[in-house]
C-alpha cells in the first residue's frame, strides 16, 4: 500500500496532479476519479501516437517498395537497351559474314576461272581473240557460253541484236535432234526441274497486281541516261483495254542486260551499284498481265512468247520482225521515233526503251486505278525527273504526273468517270536548309552515339498535286515535308576506313517528318509508309523511313534480313536527333510521330514483329528527351504521364488526387491528341486508388459533394468494366473470372480475399438513404430490387422488405448523372457489372440476412416501431416462438424505446425498461421506470392488437408494467 501510494505521488508529480479530495484516503489524497480519467487520457493519447506510427510504418514500407521498383524499373529498361544493342550487334556481325563469304565465293570463281585447263592453254599460247572471250564469258556467273552477251552494241546494229536473240534462244533451249540418249535424258530431266521452278515463281510472286507498275518504274529508274541529251529522265505509262506500255529515254538495251532479263536471280545490279533492284525477278510480273511482253531498244526489239513456247517463254527470247503489230495505235508514233519508219530511211530515231504488254484475256484490265503510289517517293529515285501515267481505258480517264505520279494513290486520284477524263499531276519541290559534315560534334550529337553518322542533311521537301476534274476545274493541294537525310556506316568496323573505300561502306537513310505549310508539325492521318525508293508497306509510322532495305520476293514487304536488323536498329537514335536538331520541330513534336504501340500490335498485316520492335524501341530513345504538360500546367518526364480515361471527369479525380496515391500526372488535355500514340491510359488499379482516396474524403468531410461525384464514379466504373469484358472476351482462352483490369474492379467493389487488400469502396446509393454504403455490410448484400416471391405475402411483408432491404438507387444515378451536364451513365452497362457483381432481386433468404443485421444491437442506431414490429411478426412465421429474440441466433436485440433510442435486449433490468400499458391501458410511470418500449402504432390501433404486442413483448424479453405502478 505504501508502495503504491509513493508510487502514485511520483505520477502525479510529473503529471501535475492536484489532490482534489479533502479526505485522506489510501491513495494520499489524490481523487481516484481524476487519476482514472488522466491514465484514460494517456492511453488514448498512446492509442492515437501508435496508429499514427502504424501509418507511418506502412508509408515508410510503401516508399522503400516504391523506390525499390524504379530501381527495378531503371534496370529492366538498361537491360533492355544493352539487349537491343547486343541483337543489333549481332545482326551486323551476321550480315558482315555473310557478305564476306560472298566475296570469298567470288574470288574463288575468278580463281578456278584462272586456272588454265589443256584446251584454255592452247588458246592463251595462241594470243587469239577467242581466248579473251572466252575469259570475259567465264567472269559471267553461270554462262559457259556466254562471250557474245559481253559485247556492246550500236543502235543501228540491228543483225547484231538479232543474232543475240537468237544465240541465246538456243543456249536456254538446245537442239535436242543433235543430243545423245544420256545427254538427252539429263537434259529433260533439268527441264523438268526449270518448269516447275518457273510455275512456282509465276504463282508466288507479287500478289497484288497493281506492283507491275512499281516494278517498271524500279527498272526506268535503274537505267543509264544521257545527261547531254537535254532532255530529264523520263518515263511515259500508258494503259489501254489492249495493252500495258512504258517508255523511257534510256541510253538502249546491251547484250548484257538481255542475258540478265533472261534469267532468274541474276541481276546486272549488284549490291552496291546504287541501283534500286537486283533481284533479277522484277521483269517476270508482267506475266501476271501478259501472255507476251515485247520490248523494243534498238538495236533488240523481241518478246517472251508463253503461248508458243509455254513456261519457257519466261527466260527465252523471241526475235519480232514487225513490232508494229504489237504496238497499240495511240503509241506507233513513238515506235516509229525509236525505230525509224516511213521516210526515215531506215535511220534509227531517239533513244529509249518501249514495253508492251498485250493484256492476256484474264488479266485486269486497268491497272492504274488500282495503283497506291505515294507521291513522297519522288523525293528517293535516283533518277527519274518525271513519271506520265496514262489511263485510256474504262471511259478514258487519263492521270498525268510530272516529277512523278500516282494513279489512285494516296495523294487522292480520282476515278473515272464517263463524261470525259481527269488529270493529276504530282512535281516535288526541294530545298537544301542545311548540311553536317560530322553531326555527332552538334548540340544532339549525343543521340548518335555508336551509330556512325558521317553526314547530316535537311531539306524541305513539297509534293504538290494538281487535280484537273472532267469539267476542267483544277485544284491544286500541297504535302509539306522535313526531310532528314543521314549517311551512316553500314558496319562499325568500318568506321576507320577512307576515300572510295569508305563511300562504299555507308548507306543513306532518309526520315520524313509531315508538317503544315507554316512548317509547323503536322500528324499524319493515314500514317506514313516505309520506302526501299518506292513504296513498300504501311507500318503504321506518324513519319516515313527510306532505306536501302532487302525486301522480300514479292517487294511486298522488308525481309528478315540481318542487314535490315542493322537498319532498323539505327532508326530510333536517328529520329531522336532529327526532330531535336530541327528547329523547326523540337520536343514537342515527338507526340505526332511517334507511333501507337497498340494499333500496331493489333495490325498484323504490316510485318509483325519487326516494326512492333521499332515502335518499342522509339518510343523508349524519346522517354530521357519527351516532357509532357500535364494538367496543372506543369511539365513532367514521360514515365511519369498518363492519359485521363474518357470517361473519369476531371471535377471527380483531379490532378491532385492523382500525385497524391501515386508518381503520375494527367496529361493536359490541349495535348492529349497528340498523345494517345505516346501515353497509356491511367490503369484501373491507379484509378480506384484515387476514387477510394475520394470517397474517403467525401464521407469524412465533405457529403455534400456525394450527388455529384456518385454518378461520375459510375460512369468510369461502368465504362471500364464494360470495355475489360469486351478485350477479355475478344482474347482467345481468357477466362472472364482472371485477373487485371477485371479483377481489380470487382475487388474494389466487393472487396478482396487478401486481408492486406485496400477496403472496398463505399459507393452503393440505396433507395431512402441520403448515404452510401459497401457492396455487402455484416453480411447483408445489396439488392436489385424485391423478387415477385416476396410481394405475394401481404402488404405487412412488403412494406418490411421495402423498408429493410438495401435496394439500389438506380433513378438517382441517373438522375444526378444527367443533371450533371455530363456523358449519361450507361445503365445498361451498370446492369452488366451489378450482374457480375452479384447484385439481384431479393428473396426470403436476402431479407431474413437482412433483419437478422438490422435489428441486431450494436448495428441499430434507431428502430421504427412499426417497422421493428412487422419484423418480429415475420420472425414468428417463419416458427421463431419468441420472434427476434430467437431469430438473431442469440445476440442482443436492439430494442426501440420512446426517445427515439434503441436498449440492448439484455440490458432490459439494469436500465428499467418498461412497458407503456398495462392489459391495454395507458398509465403514466413512476420516477422508478427510466425507458419506456416504443408502441408500435399499428399494434395500438385496436386492443387485441395491444394485448398481443404486450405479451410478446413480455414472453420474449421479460418487459413488463412497473409493478408498483401495477398494483
Amino acid at each position: 500500500r505504501e508502495l503504491l501510494r509513493r508510487r502514485l505521488v511520483a505520477i502525479s508529480a510529473v503529471h501535475g496532479w492536484e489532490a482534489r479530495s479533502g479526505r485522506k484516503t489510501f491513495l494520499g489524497g489524490i481523487a481516484p476519479g481524476a487519476l482514472i480519467e488522466s491514465l484514460r487520457s494517456e492511453v488514448a493519447e498512446l492509442d492515437a501516437a501508435a496508429e499514427l506510427a502504424s501509418k507511418a510504418e506502412v508509408l515508410l514500407e510503401l516508399r522503400q517498395a516504391r523506390a525499390a521498383l524504379e530501381a527495378l524499373s531503371e534496370e529492366r529498361e538498361q537491360a533492355a537497351d544493352d539487349l537491343a544493342a547486343l541483337r543489333d550487334e549481332h545482326f551486323e556481325v551476321r550480315d558482315l559474314l555473310g557478305r564476306q563469304g560472298d566475296e570469298l565465293e567470288k574470288l574463288r570463281t575468278l580463281v578456278r576461272a584462272a586456272q588454265p585447263t589443256g584446251d584454255a592453254s592452247a588458246g592463251a599460247a595462241a594470243g587469239g581473240a577467242s581466248g579473251e572471250a572466252e575469259a570475259a564469258s567465264a567472269a559471267l556467273p553461270g554462262a559457259a557460253g556466254a562471250a557474245p552477251f559481253q559485247a556492246v552494241l550500236s543502235r543501228e546494229d540491228l543483225p547484231g541484236g538479232r543474232r543475240c536473240v537468237e544465240a541465246l534462244a538456243r543456249l536456254k533451249l538446245p537442239d535436242e535432234a543433235s543430243m545423245a540418249p544420256r545427254e538427252l535424258a539429263c537434259w529433260h530431266e533439268n527441264k523438268r526441274t526449270i518448269e516447275n521452278s518457273l510455275k512456282t515463281l509465276s504463282g508466288q510472286i507479287y500478289s497484288a497486281r497493281a506492283r507491275i507498275v512499281y516494278e517498271i518504274i524500279q527498272n526506268a529508274d535503274d537505267c543509264s541516261y544521257d545527261a547531254e541529251s537535254g532532255e530529264p529522265p523520263q518515263l511515259h505509262i500508258e494503259c489501254s483495254d489492249e495493252a500495258l506500255c512504258s517508255w523511257h529515254n534510256e541510253r538502249g538495251f546491251q547484250p548484257k542486260d538481255l542475258y540478265a532479263m533472261c534469267q532468274v536471280g541474276e541481276s546486272s545490279k549488284p549490291a552496291g551499284s546504287g541501283k534500286i533492284g537486283r533481284k533479277g525477278i522484277g521483269f517476270k510480273s508482267v506475266f501476271q498481265i501478259s501472255d507476251a511482253p515485247m520490248l523494243v531498244s534498238p538495236p533488240f526489239q523481241f518478246c517472251f512468247d508463253t503461248v508458243a513456247r509455254g513456261i519457257f517463254g519466261y527466260i527465252v527470247p523471241s526475235w519480232v520482225d514487225a513490232p508494229a503489230d504489237f504496238v497499240p495505235p495511240r503509241l506507233r508514233p513513238l515506235l516509229c521515233g525509236l525505230v525509224g519508219g516511213a521516210g526515215s530511211g531506215g535511220a534509227v530515231g531517239r533513244t529509249g526503251t518501249l514495253l508492251v504488254c498485250p493484256f492476256a484475256p484474264s488479266a485486269e484490265r486497268n491497272l492504274l486505278r488500282g495503283l497506291q503510289f505515294d507521291g513522297l517517293a519522288l523525293a528517293f529515285l535516283k533518277n527519274l525527273k518525271q513519271i506520265r501515267l496514262v489511263s485510256t481505258g474504262g471511259g478514258g480517264s487519263a492521270q498525268s504526273s510530272s516529277g512523278g505520279a500516282a494513279a489512285g494513290g494516296r495523294g487522292g486520284g480520282e476515278e473515272s468517270r464517263p463524261d470525259g477524263p481527269s488529270s493529276h499531276e504530282y512535281r516535288v519541290e526541294r530545298a537544301t536548309v542545311s548540311e553536317e559534315i560530322e553531326p555527332m560534334a552538334g548540340g544532339f550529337g549525343g543521340v548518335l552515339k555508336g551509330i556512325g553518322v558521317r553526314s547530316h542533311t535537311l531539306c524541305t521537301c513539297t509534293i504538290i498535286e494538281s487535280a484537273q476534274s472532267a469539267s476542267g476545274a483544277v485544284r491544286e493541294t500541297r504535302k509539306h515535308f522535313r526531310l532528314h537525310s543521314y549517311s551512316v556506316l553500314k558496319y562499325k568496323a568500318d568506321a576507320d576506313r577512307a576515300g572510295a573505300a569508305a563511300a562504299a561502306a555507308t548507306t543513306t537513310v532518309c526520315l520524313a517528318f509531315p508538317v503544315g505549310s507554316d512548317q509547323t508539325p503536322r500528324r499524319s492521318d493515314e500514317g506514313e509508309l516505309v520506302f526501299a525508293y518506292l513504296p513498300v508497306t504501311a507500318a503504321g509510322f506518324g513519319f516515313a523511313i527510306q532505306a536501302d532495305f532487302e525486301l522480300v520476293a514479292s517487294r511486298q514487304d522488308v525481309s528478315e534480313h540481318s542487314g535490315n536488323h542493322v537498319l532498323l536498329g539505327r532508326i530510333p537514335g536517328l529520329f531522336v536527333h532529327a526532330v531535336l536538331s530541327d528547329p523547326a520541330l523540337g520536343e514537342d513534336a515527338f507526340p505526332c510521330y511517334l507511333p501507337d504501340l497498340t494499333a500496331i500490335r493489333k495490325d498484323r498485316s504490316g510485318g509483325g514483329r519487326k516494326w512492333c520492335t521499332l515502335a518499342s524501341a522509339l518510343h523508349r530513345a524519346t522517354e530521357s528527351f519527351m516532357t509532357v504538360r500535364t494538367e496543372d500546367d506543369d511539365r513532367v518526364r514521360r514515365r511519369h504521364a498518363v492519359l485521363r480515361p474518357r470517361h473519369l471527369s476531371c471535377a471527380l479525380v483531379p490532378n491532385g488526387v492523382l500525385k497524391a496515391v501515386s508518381d503520375k500526372s494527367f496529361a493536359h488535355a490541349d495535348a492529349e491528341v497528340d498523345l494517345v500514340g505516346c501515353l497509356e491510359a491511367c490503369p484501373v488499379g491507379v484509378v480506384l486508388d484515387c476514387l477510394r482516396k475520394v470517397f474517403q474524403e467525401i464521407e469524412e468531410a465533405q457529403p455534400e459533394r456525394t450527388a455529384e461525384a456518385l454518378p461520375q464514379a459510375w460512369r468510369y466504373l461502368s465504362a471500364e468494366y464494360a470495355a475489360a469484358r469486351e478485350q477479355r472476351q475478344g482474347a482467345a482462352g481468357q477466362n472472364e473470372e482472371e485477373g487485371g483490369a477485371l479483377g481489380a474492379i470487382v475487388e474494389a467493389l466487393v472487396g478482396g480475399t487478401d486481408p492486406s487488400s485496400p477496403p472496398p469502396l463505399r459507393i452503393f446509393p440505396v433507395r431512402g438513404s441520403s448515404t452510401l454504403r459497401l457492396h455487402s455490410e455484416h453480411g447483408a448484400p445489396l439488392c436489385w430490387g424485391l423478387s415477385p416471391s416476396l410481394t405475394q405475402h401481404g402488404a405487412s411483408l412488403l412494406r418490411l422488405a421495402d423498408r429493410i432491404v438495401p435496394q439500389l438507387d438506380l433513378e438517382r444515378i441517373r438522375g444526378a448523372c444527367t443533371a450533371d451536364g455530363g456523358d449519361v451513365v450507361d445503365v445498361d452497362a451498370v446492369e452488366a457489372l451489378m450482374r457480375r457483381l452479384r447484385v439481384r432481386e431479393a428473396t426470403h433468404a436476402e431479407l431474413e440476412q437482412q433483419l437478422k443485421t438490422c435489428f441486431r444491437f450494436g448495428l441499430a442506431v434507431t428502430v421504427e416501431p412499426d417497422l421493428w414490429w412487422d419484423a418480429y411478426k415475420y420472425a414468428e412465421s417463419l416458427g421463431h416462438a419468441r420472434g427476434l429474440a430467437d431469430f438473431v441466433d442469440g445476440a442482443a436485440v436492439a430494442l426501440p424505446v420512446s426517445d427515439s433510442r434503441v436498449v440492448s435486449s439484455r440490458d432490459v433490468r439494469r436500465l428499467s425498461v418498461s412497458l407503456p400499458c398495462l392489459l391495454g391501458l395507458r398509465r403514466k410511470h413512476s420516477s422508478s421506470a427510466k425507458s419506456t418500449l416504443a408502441l408500435p402504432p399499428s399494434a395500438a390501433a385496436t386492443w387485441g392488437g395491444l394485448l398481443r404486442w404486450e405479451l410478446a413483448m413480455a414472453t420474449a424479453f421479460g418487459v413488463t408494467f412497473p409493478q408498483a405502478d401495477a398494483e
